[in-house]
């Protein structure tokens, strides 16, 4: 008969003459001494069995259970674990070791034990291997604790601070890979700055962590395979003064072009304490050596101690093979923390380009509606079907499950990301059956974005003199925006904002080289553009006309790379009272900009947060004129108010709800969920002398 309340991991449990009872254990509480047990318990469930009649029993178990990579399920008879006789484990199974295959099923056999009802405990865990320093096989460690969701009384996680220490972690990879040839990434952690190595792409930050806890580098990939048999995972242990921890992962690059590695740091919390990047390039060509100096610097990170209390939605993406691969941990504030793992896509950009078109054609389907509430339900329930199929393409079951269940803690949701391509604001989760509501935005919880390359401050001052804005005077009448002088009035005259003149593309390159600004607005025209096969996007400037190209009338996120690239200054000492001044607040009020390549290259928000820039509020879709004005007022508004950047978001996205407008969830808002700017803070420096 069917099993009752089966395990979310346990897709399928089968016995004739039995039924099944399944019970969800804590692994960070479960303390098994399973014989073969080598590695960190990641999941675990009992099975309670009950006869359903009293003959002809079934002496086997059929189970089918979902695994991620690298993982192992192992099935124990209960007793004799607790018992300490031998033989306890009836069954075990492993799953592919590579990352790139994404969760998956497998079927274990299991013979039932013959005195009593049994009880079996089904444990999944990761075999901990690590690679050797000097790029030889992996071999074994010690058990080490991981990440996983923890019971509702659960210690919360913990947020670095006095009892920090200072260290630097440092990574290196050859700048070409030949395309099928192992090269090895290595990972480098000391208490003193590290030397860069030559012939080899070099990134290195200085880092606070806790002594006593381990430091965990998890590796993300872009067109970098891992080799099977090696981990996506490193650990290390707070290295004694004057040594050096290192270790190293094994990768393969697969098609010609471009390809990323990001290692992203962390302790026990889900906010990275840093991600370095390597930016290398996959060719046919055999690679020569070369003892040239490649070197790139990360981003450094100190953790608000206030977002122990933030849910936490996290996404990363690998892609290999052209197919993206999704993993998700969702942290509560409570301090359950879970791990979800999505199947790979092979057409996630066609998939998006579709759905980008269809909520853009909101707008033309629903602005005859005879009311302002008519439409605004019109847009929500189209919307919503949106999102809801958005959910169940992107998410795990699981995933989705956990979210709706918990919906009421997540008020100030923050996401934390290497995927900037998709609308996760628009992502919609049911309701329960019964209850009356119909399916809520993730965008609803005032969900700010947090890039992992990018800074992420708390406190900005945007100054006098130094806050500028273009709202391009389109000379084509099709071009003009009516609300647009209201923008500019506002920029003007309530935030004392300085126009940027004259309004061309090298002017704002310009603007930007210098870095001599607290607040950059563009508000006007935005697009993408196909370039050599390419989208590119680009802000569309006061003399823009499509019949007459000039690339004075445009500006191209690509430029970005040369007029906004970050500046590489030495490495600061690892002095905690060292204070960094805060990058600049940009707003792109234009239709499309707020939307990611993966690279980053031709696209504004991630080139932006790379290049230094705190905070990016961007759209992804296409906006009416009225609607972004009145966004940009209601958030201006709310941050003169001391609301953090999280709020004023909320706010404002309700404000043009309101209107029956689907532009309400178009904006995405990179940024530290309680950062606050000060627009009346002058700089001594700047004010003029008075008698």
């Amino acid at each position: 008969m069917p099993a009752l309340n089966i395990d979310t991991r346990i897709a399928d449990a089968s016995a004739p003459g039995w039924s099944i009872h399944a019970e969800t254990l804590d692994p960070a509480l479960l303390r098994l001494q399973l014989p073969g047990v080598r590695g960190c318990t990641t999941h675990a469930v009992r099975l309670s069995l009950t006869p359903t009649r009293p003959r002809n029993r079934s002496a086997g178990l059929l189970l089918r259970v979902s695994v991620e990579p690298g993982e192992v399920v192992v099935v124990a008879d209960e007793g004799k674990v607790n018992a300490g006789t031998e033989p306890a484990l009836l069954a075990r199974t492993r799953a592919s070791d590579s990352p790139d295959y994404g969760e998956t099923e497998l079927e274990l056999g299991v013979a039932l034990p013959a005195a009593g009802p049994p009880r079996l405990l089904v444990v999944w865990y990761l075999p901990v291997e690590l690679a050797t320093a000097d790029g030889g096989s992996p071999t074994a460690a010690l058990p080490m604790p991981i990440p996983t969701l923890s019971a509702e009384d659960a210690e919360p996680e913990l947020i670095i601070e006095g009892d920090a220490v200072d260290a630097f972690i440092a990574a290196d990879l050859p700048p070409v890979l030949q395309t099928g040839v192992a090269v090895t990434l290595t990972v480098r952690l000391s208490r003193q700055e590290l030397d860069d190595v030559a012939g080899r792409r070099n990134a290195q930050d200085p880092i606070r962590i806790d002594p006593r806890r381990k430091v965990r580098v998890k590796l993300r990939r872009q067109n970098l395979r891992v080799v099977p048999g090696t981990r996506d995972r490193l650990d290390f242990d707070y290295p004694a003064t004057g040594t050096i921890a290192t270790g190293v992962f094994h990768v393969i690059g697969v098609e010609p072009g471009d390809a990323v590695a990001w290692l992203m740091v962390f302790q026990t919390e889900v906010f990275p304490l840093a991600t370095l990047r390597l930016d290398v390039t996959v060719t046919t060509d055999v690679v020569a050596d070369t003892n040239s100096l490649v070197t790139g610097r990360a981003a450094f990170q100190r953790l608000d101690p206030r977002l122990r209390n933030v849910p936490v939605l996290a996404v990363h993406e690998d892609v290999v093979d052209g197919r993206s691969t999704l993993t998700f941990e969702l942290k509560l504030p409570n301090g359950r923390r879970r791990t979800y793992t999505g199947r790979p896509r092979p057409d996630k950009a066609e998939y998006l380009a579709g759905l980008y078109n269809r909520i853009e054609a909101l707008w033309d389907r629903h602005k005859s509606k005879p009311s302002v509430e008519v439409r605004r339900r019109a847009f929500d329930a189209d919307l919503a079907q949106y999102g809801v199929e958005m959910a169940a393409d992107f998410l795990p079951s699981a995933l989705r499950s956990d979210l709706r269940t918990n919906w009421d803690r997540l008020d100030g949701l923050a996401l934390i990301t290497t995927e900037t391509d998709i609308p996760w604001e628009v992502v919609a989760v049911e309701a329960d059956e019964d209850s009356k509501s119909g399916p809520r935005f993730l965008g609803e919880k005032g969900m700010t974005r947090w890039l992992c390359e990018g800074d992420h401050p708390i406190a900005l001052t945007l100054r006098r003199g130094h806050r500028r804005f273009l709202c391009p005077e389109y000379r084509s009448e099709k071009y003009r925006l009516p609300h647009l002088v209201l923008e500019r009035d506002l920029l003007t005259t309530g935030l004392e904002a300085d126009e940027i003149t004259p309004g061309a593309a090298d002017e704002l390159g310009r603007q930007l080289h210098t870095r001599d600004f607290d607040l950059l607005h563009f508000g006007g025209h935005g697009d993408i553009e196909m370039r050599d096969g390419v989208p590119s996007q680009r802000l569309l400037l006061a003399e823009f006309d499509e019949d007459i190209p000039s690339e004075a009338a445009v500006y191209r996120a690509g430029r970005l790379t040369k007029d906004y690239a970050r500046p590489h200054p030495a490495l600061p000492e690892p002095a905690p009272e060292i204070e960094r001044k805060t990058g600049p607040v940009v707003v792109l009020n234009a239709c499309r900009v707020g939307r990611s390549a993966r690279t980053g290259i031709e696209a504004f928000a991630p080139a932006l947060l790379t290049g230094g820039a705190a905070i990016v509020l961007g759209c992804l879709w296409r906006i009416e004129d009225d609607a972004a004005t009145d966004f940009v007022r209601t958030f201006y508004d709310e941050l003169g108010k001391k609301c953090t950047m999280a709020e004023a978001l909320a706010t404002a996205r309700s404000t043009v709800r309101r209107r029956g407008n689907a532009s309400w969830l178009a904006y995405s808002l990179y940024s530290h969920p309680f950062a606050t700017v000060d627009f009346h803070t002058d700089n001594p420096q700047d004010r003029e002398d008075t008698p």
